[in-house]
This record gives structure tokens, sequence and C-alpha cells, in this order.
């Protein structure tokens, strides 16, 4: 009975340490990737912040994270820009001062690809526009006015 259980706390600790490695190559994996959680969130009267050459800079450095605009009447959020090393990179959203969802479009590397989506104000789709279709790749166009960022 002894040799047994020692067989089977030997198959536990096998086991045990399978699952650590993969933990261990899942956190090596994630680590490697931007992680939104840990995404950093700065507003656009960022005195940080300033753009230059077609990049996003803070601090003098490429910046990477999320910026955001807010209405000035209410402070509700106006629209939200992620950035990769200074490139609007992923999904760009707009709301309108209601909250409700105004337009959405999609950025890799500075480009614009995949959808650029509008809505009405009554939640109703304006239009759709699908940019991976398309040979052509159209690159993002940003640049500070006073009062914060805009699009041109």
């Amino acid at each position: 009975m002894a040799v047994g259980f020692s067989a089977r706390r030997g198959r536990s600790r096998a086991n045990l340490l399978s699952v650590l490695a993969l933990l261990v190559l899942e956190c090596i994996g994630c680590s490697q990737s931007v992680r939104r959680e840990d995404t950093v969130w700065l507003e656009s009267t960022d005195k940080t912040l300033h753009f230059q050459n077609g990049l996003v800079y803070q601090a003098n450095q490429p910046f990477t994270g999320a910026i955001f605009a807010r209405y000035p009447a209410t402070r509700d959020t106006m629209e939200v820009t992620r950035y990769l090393a200074g490139k609007e990179d992923g999904i760009w959203k707009k709301y309108y001062e209601t909250g409700k969802l105004m337009e959405q479009r999609e950025y890799a590397k500075g480009m614009k690809v995949g959808e650029y989506l509008a809505w009405w104000p009554n939640e109703k789709k304006n239009f759709t526009t699908d940019l991976s279709t398309t040979s052509m790749k159209v690159p993002a166009r940003s640049g500070m006015k006073t009062g914060g960022w805009c699009r041109k």
C-alpha cells in the first residue's frame, strides 16, 4: 500500500509541474504584447503630450496608451484614441454628449483599417465603410488644436 501511495504522489507532483510549466509559458506570451488592463490613460489636455512628425509623444518618448477628450460643459467623454509607439493603434471611439456612440474605427500602426462605423443620435446606423476591402491604406491624421486634440 505504501508503494501505491508513493506512485500517486509522484504522478501528482508531475502533473503539478506540468501545470506550472504551462502557466510560465502563458505569462511569457502575455508579456510580449500590450495588455489593455495596463494601458496608461491620459486626458488630451495633459501638458506632457505633443504631436510631432505624425507621432504622439509624452515627455519626448513615443506614447503608448490611450488619450481621451471630454466635452467642456459636461466633462463626459467625447472620444478615446489608443496609441502604440506614438501611432494610432486599436479602436478609436467618438461619443455624443449624451454618451451614445457616434463613430468607431480601427487603426493598426497608424493606418486606418477595418470598418468605419457611424450612428445617428437616435442610435440608428448612419453609415459603414470597410477599409479592409480596399487596396489603399489610409494614413491617420491627428493634430493639435487650441483646447485639445482633434481630427483634421
